[in-house]
């Protein structure tokens, strides 16, 4: 018999097999992203039709051990202003494709997934706040993703380059460097000072991802901003 199981989880993204079935993309605590098989959920008056829709976060009851299907699902916040707000909806998916994009399908980081899911709350209650939430979500994906480089008191007023070195003199091009101002390695925005030329954090940070982790964000965003 499959197991059977609860998990808490934010439907990423939802596949079409036929007029009835679809594979689910979730964001779970437990077990990172994993694809689910879902019968019946393109029917509307189907209960599994309302953990079906994009950004709706809840208890996902599923079976299996290596292939999933999910059994039901009790909702938490199904986030449907965010389906009448298209601006916001479009930052969510961004947000998600970024996501969906440096973790790898069955692996666990319950820092990124609790992250994305306050992000998600931020952007409902004021999208004003977006470009600074970017930010800090971009720098705490790096940290958590384990590609920072560990910042002691020795390190104040030094600089770190694309590569992830701590470098004693701005000695190379000033886009590809920060000035670290902060010994909080690198943890919050507002611990960083951009170097002499005003080097766009965002910027240095999306670079940097590129670098380590070979994922290009501005590629995704120009995909995001083809739906505006």
């Amino acid at each position: 018999m499959s197991n059977v199981f609860t998990t808490e989880a934010i439907c990423l993204n939802r596949k079409k097999i036929d007029s009835t079935s679809c594979y689910l993309t979730l964001f779970t605590r437990k077990m990172g992203v994993i694809e689910v098989y879902t019968y019946g959920a393109n029917n509307p008056k189907s209960p599994l039709n309302k953990g079906a829709q994009p950004f709706v976060y809840g208890k996902y009851v599923l079976s299996g051990k290596k292939s999933f299907k999910l059994k039901e699902v009790d909702i938490i916040d199904n986030f449907y202003s965010l389906r009448e707000d298209y601006n916001k909806f479009l930052d969510v998916s961004f947000l998600s494709k970024i996501v969906l994009s440096v973790m790898i399908e069955g692996s666990n980081n319950k820092n990124i997934y609790e992250m994305f899911v306050n992000s998600i709350y931020i952007i409902r209650k004021n999208d004003d706040l977006y470009n600074v939430l970017l930010n800090f979500f971009i720098v705490k994906i790096c940290k958590y993703m384990g590609i920072l480089p560990y910042v002691s008191e020795n390190n104040r007023n030094m600089y770190l380059n694309i590569e992830g070195d701590i470098l004693l003199k701005n000695n190379i091009d000033s886009i590809s460097i920060l000035k670290i101002y902060d010994i909080l390695v690198l943890d919050i925005i507002s611990y960083l000072k951009v170097s002499k030329e005003d080097v766009n954090i965002l910027e240095f940070f999306e670079r940097y991802i590129d670098f380590h982790l070979n994922i290009n964000i501005n590629k995704i965003r120009k995909k995001i901003e083809e739906f505006k």
